[in-house]
Formats: C-alpha cells, sequence, structure tokens
C-alpha cells in the first residue's frame, strides 16, 4: 500500500465471534477474509463469549472467597455483582488461584486450527490469535474494592502461568497474544475509582510489563476497549486523545515491538476532530494499527466514510470492528466480515506493512 492511499491494508479480527463453535469460526472467518488476515482468534466461544464473565464464576466459587454485595456506582456494567472478598481466615501468603481457563481453552482451539490449516482452510502465514484480560479488568469487575491490591499478585501469577504454558506449547511462527485494555479505558476516563496510585502510571507500567513478558517471536497486540456490553460502549471515547496517551505511556517502557494496536471508532464519528490526535502517537515500535471503524448499522458507506476521515492523521491502518462480536446476534457476523473485505487491501503472505 502506497503512503497516498486511503484503501486500509488488512484487516483485524478484535477476538470473539457469535458462532457454535471455533471450527465455525474458523471456517467463515477464512472463507470471507482469506488474506485480509494476519492472524485469527478462536471467537472466545462457549464459557468464554462473555468475555471475563466466567471468570467471575472462578472467584465466586473458590471457598477463599466470600460474596458481598457492592453499589452500583462502582461498576461499569449496568448489572450490579457481589464482588468477591477473601475471608477472614485466608492469609494472602496462602492464596493460590486454580487455572483460569485461558490455556486448556487455548490448546482445544489450535488443534483445529492446525487441522484446518492443513487443509487449507486457513491461510498458511496467517496465525493463530489468543486473547486475554489483564488482571485489573478482573479485579476491578469482581473484586472488592478494598481487597483488589491484595487479590492481584496472585491473580497476575496465576494469568502470568497459563501465558507461559500457552506460549511453551505452541510454536512461536503460529502465535499471537493480545491483551484486551478494557477496564485500564475505564480507569482513565475517569468512570471508576482507581485502587492505586498514581493512576495513569500504575496502568502504563503494568501493560508494558504483561508485553514485555511475551517473546520477541511472538507477536503481541493491544486492544483498547470501552465494551460491547448490549452492542454499546460504556462510554463514547470524545477522540483518540486517551488511547493516544495511554499508549504512549505503554510504549515507553516496551523492550519490544507492539505488533499490532487496535482502537475503536463510535458509528457517528466521522469528523476529522475525532482522530487529530493520533498524529501524536508513538509509531516507532508498532508494526500495524488498526481503527475499529466498522459498523454494519452503515455499511461500506459509513465505514468508508470514516476511513477518508482518520486518512487525514493516519496514512496507513487496518480495519476492525469497534470491539469484539461476541454480543452480537450470529446472523449478523457474515455481512459484518464482508464489510470487512470490501474495504480493505489483501495482505500477501510475507507482506509486512510498516507505520
Amino acid at each position: 500500500m502506497n503512503s497516498n492511499s486511503t484503501t486500509p491494508a488488512g484487516a483485524l479480527l478484535v477476538g470473539s465471534v457469535p458462532l457454535k463453535n471455533s471450527e465455525e469460526v474458523f471456517t467463515l472467518s477464512s472463507q470471507i477474509l482469506g488474506n485480509h488476515l494476519r492472524r485469527i482468534p478462536d471467537g472466545e466461544t462457549g464459557d468464554r463469549a462473555n468475555w471475563i464473565m466466567f471468570q467471575y464464576e472462578l472467584l465466586s466459587g473458590n471457598p477463599q472467597f466470600e460474596l458481598v454485595s457492592a453499589p452500583a456506582k462502582d461498576d461499569v456494567y449496568e448489572e450490579e455483582f457481589e464482588w468477591a472478598r477473601l475471608r477472614a481466615d485466608v492469609s494472602i501468603a496462602d492464596l493460590e488461584l486454580d487455572s483460569l481457563g485461558y490455556a486448556e481453552a487455548a490448546n482445544a482451539s489450535f488443534e483445529r486450527f492446525c487441522s484446518l490449516k492443513d487443509k487449507g482452510v486457513i491461510p498458511p502465514a496467517c496465525r493463530f490469535q489468543i486473547s486475554l484480560p489483564t488482571p485489573l479488568a478482573v479485579l476491578m469487575s469482581f473484586v472488592h474494592r478494598e481487597h483488589r491490591h491484595l487479590v492481584e499478585p496472585a491473580y497476575q501469577r496465576r494469568l502470568v502461568a497459563e501465558l507461559e504454558t500457552i506460549i511453551d506449547t505452541f510454536p512461536p511462527t503460529e502465535l499471537a497474544i493480545q491483551w484486551d485494555i478494557a477496564l485500564e479505558m475505564a480507569l482513565w476516563e475517569g468512570m471508576v475509582e482507581c485502587y492505586f496510585s498514581p493512576m495513569k502510571k500504575g496502568i502504563t507500567d503494568r501493560l508494558s510489563e504483561l508485553i514485555n513478558l511475551v517473546p520477541g517471536d511472538v507477536e503481541v497486540g493491544m486492544h483498547l476497549c470501552y465494551g460491547s456490553y448490549k452492542d454499546k460502549h460504556f462510554k463514547e471515547p470524545e477522540d483518540t486523545a486517551n488511547m493516544v496517551e495511554l499508549t504512549n505511556g505503554v510504549m515507553a517502557d516496551l523492550n519490544r515491538e507492539l505488533t499490532w494496536l487496535h482502537m475503536p471508532v463510535p458509528v457517528e464519528r466521522d469528523d476529522a476532530s475525532y482522530f487529530e490526535a493520533l498524529s501524536g502517537l508513538n509509531k516507532s515500535s508498532i508494526g500495524e494499527i488498526y481503527l475499529g471503524l466498522i459498523h454494519d448499522s452503515d455499511g461500506v458507506s459509513g465505514t468508508n466514510r470514516r476511513i477518508k476521515a482518520a486518512s487525514r492523521y493516519l496514512p496507513e491502518f487496518g480495519v476492525a470492528a469497534e470491539c469484539g462480536m461476541g454480543r452480537c446476534d450470529p446472523e449478523r457476523i457474515p455481512g459484518l466480515l464482508q464489510i470487512h473485505a470490501d474495504v480493505a487491501d489483501k495482505v500477501g503472505p510475507l507482506e509486512r506493512y510498516l507505520i
């Protein structure tokens, strides 16, 4: 893609796809998108369909925790949860969490991924994408505010152990890890109270640490997320400024390349002012940038309006939906995938564009 083109290079599937199983996700995505994709997720089907909600079941069913009510104002979700709190007789030093389920799910899906790649269904250069939440996402969503700092080390250890299992299990040239950055954005936007200080530096330090844990021969990306609960954001971003600020803070402490970055774009934002802050993004160590400007409500024409507006400040980028599609009606998925294909150039098996 030349620098004067406004045709995006490639597409990204953010994560969740509400189909029956991983085989359906791999097959339909490959049929419609094929070489538009550099990597492909398993759709986060089954227990993972509602993102981290299944982690609540793991915490609430753990005998080391008790459940207590919490004020709704402390929650970015519309529903009220009972929050998990450590029981009084549980020692922090003894707190250990069982499997979170991510490594097991990845292992099962990778078997189908390899089988379909061997059959020529999945393009040969396409990597297996695994999306993971940050510890902060689970803590902010399900753990009582007074105990978040206590539970964080144990949850971090368990999640890192699962990441290490994934990295040790799969060939690095087949693997891509995506960190989902959602509750961090809610904190950055001032929607919920933070349990550490300073807030911004605490967030960027945590994120750079997670990204640096991924070896250089494994791809790693960040999905900046404003949610898709009931098909809407928990807050519509006013522009890209907060996302740029967070990303620049993370990039300052990375010792490796960030393979890709994803930023959402609300459906009504085809104005240049939404994208203007992108001119200040530190792109020096970001391999690929994807803008989540695909919406099926206005299809190709609306998507192209947003592409045109974004191109004033970001000459090269790929396209994506604004979030995972897991909360969509499954009947919408073929159309959404087709929009990706209609507006984006294909990427060759060895092609790599640099911002």
